[in-house]
């Protein structure tokens, strides 16, 4: 019965990671609010973390010596089975960015409709827009010196012991070395359509103010 609610669990939190991918940036909040959820329970629990390991490991030895398995029918392998499968599809799916492609699916005229109000032409710093398109809640989109246009969509905190932000959103671009080009600071995936997914060290956009 145990490992049948874990597996109805992790099939939900599978879900919900895969809910989460639509939006760029969401995952990434979520991870950075794990860690430091994470991070302050190890420090508050720090203390006794060893008694609790060795309270656990004997309570397991006892188990096993009172109640010996009976061999491996015996082992419910159905809910363990589903749930390993669950994590490989999933990791498969984010891995593929199928979650930002259907986002990006659903948004693409919306997106494309913003895109075409945009003067392309010349340099522009951050352009506060606040609007729904498709599914994205767009803060802001910046055009820069070469006509592509950055729609920004959120805004994570660096997971770990080093403060920092990074940014997230659309990358609209026409450039054919775009899909090969190296930026420092900028990391990008090809959606297609001239479309990208874009993660940004703060001081990547530092020159556009956001």
């Amino acid at each position: 019965m145990l490992l049948r609610w874990l597996a109805y669990a992790t099939m939900a939190i599978c879900a919900a990671l895969l809910t989460a991918g639509l939006w760029p940036g969401h995952l990434a909040q979520f991870y950075s609010q794990l860690w430091n959820w994470a991070f302050a329970w190890l420090w508050i629990l720090s203390p006794l973390l060893l008694p609790l390991a060795l309270g656990l490991m004997l309570g397991l030895a006892v188990w096993l010596w009172r109640f010996p398995p009976q061999g491996f029918r015996a082992f419910p392998t159905r809910p363990v089975t589903a749930a390993a499968l669950t994590v490989a599809v999933t990791a498969i799916l984010l891995m593929l960015q199928v979650p930002q492609r259907i986002g990006l699916l659903l948004s693409r005229h919306a997106l494309q409709a913003q895109l075409d109000t945009i003067d392309r032409s010349r340099q522009q710093p951050q352009v506060s827009l606040n609007q729904q398109l498709g599914i994205y809640q767009v803060e802001a989109y910046s055009v820069d010196y070469t006509g592509e246009v950055y729609f920004h969509t959120a805004t994570s905190e660096v997971p770990g012991l080093i403060s920092g932000q990074r940014h997230h959103g659309l990358l609209y671009s026409r450039r054919p070395e775009r899909r090969s080009l190296a930026v420092n600071g900028l990391a990008t995936t090809y959606l297609g359509g001239g479309w990208y997914l874009y993660t940004a060290q703060a001081s990547y956009f530092h020159r556009w103010h956001f």
